[in-house]
């Protein structure tokens, strides 16, 4: 018997477009995205962690590991923890089951998503019910939000903080279609679906209107 040997070129090995290597990491990632949706969800202020010394009964969906997670990502990232743990889950889902060309670039868009979408939270009033000393986007958004209103400040507009704001809530639209895949051609698509269904829909509602109007004359 001969024995085989690969040579460099011949070795088999995972390439970032490999089915198999997306399909697991797809899921590793969507996994990941479960958990932090579920901890962060979950979170309750009492739980004991780092930032609550209690003997209270851990009330998160994930244990002690989710109270401690959701904590630090509630305290760091605000409302948009939740919005990269969902990030996640979509982008994982879509790797698993080989939607789209794989492209590092969309993950990084994603990855941007994350911060721009808690410096977004960050601009918006803080209810009184809400538990933490930081604002909608945590520590993170604060920060964001506070050097992204300098230009608007510096250029003495009026509301530099409502136009901060809305020029943010755009980059994280921008980063979050993107990661998607989501292109102009699309959004041009989607208008014409829209109004070919609302024609539709009102010519319906023409027609019925039409029955019942000679129902009621009879």
């Amino acid at each position: 018997m001969t024995d085989y040997a690969y040579e460099d070129d011949d070795a088999p090995s995972l390439s970032v477009s490999d089915p198999v290597w997306r399909i697991l990491t797809g899921a590793a990632a969507f996994a990941i995205g479960v958990f932090i949706c579920g901890s962060v969800g979950s979170y309750v202020p009492t739980d004991p962690s780092w930032n609550a010394a209690t003997d209270a009964e851990v009330e998160n969906l994930f244990g002690g590991s989710g109270a401690v997670f959701a904590d630090l990502a509630r305290q760091s990232l605000g409302w948009s923890s939740w919005t990269a743990g969902l990030a996640l889950m979509i982008g994982g889902a879509m790797r698993t089951v080989l939607i789209g060309a794989p492209r590092i670039r969309r993950w990084l868009q994603g990855f941007l998503f994350v911060p721009l979408s808690a410096a977004f939270f960050a601009a918006w009033p803080v209810p009184q019910s809400w538990p933490l000393s930081a604002g909608l986007g945590g520590v993170v958004g604060d920060g964001l939000y506070h050097f992204a209103s300098m230009p608007f400040r510096a250029l003495m507009l009026p509301s530099p903080d409502t136009w901060a704001g809305i020029a943010l809530g755009m980059l994280a639209l921008w980063a979050g279609l993107s990661a998607l895949g989501f292109r102009r051609g699309d959004a041009k698509l989607l208008k014409d679906a829209a109004a070919t269904s609302g024609l539709r829909a009102a010519r319906q509602a023409h027609g019925v209107g039409g029955a019942l109007f000679a129902v009621l004359r009879v």
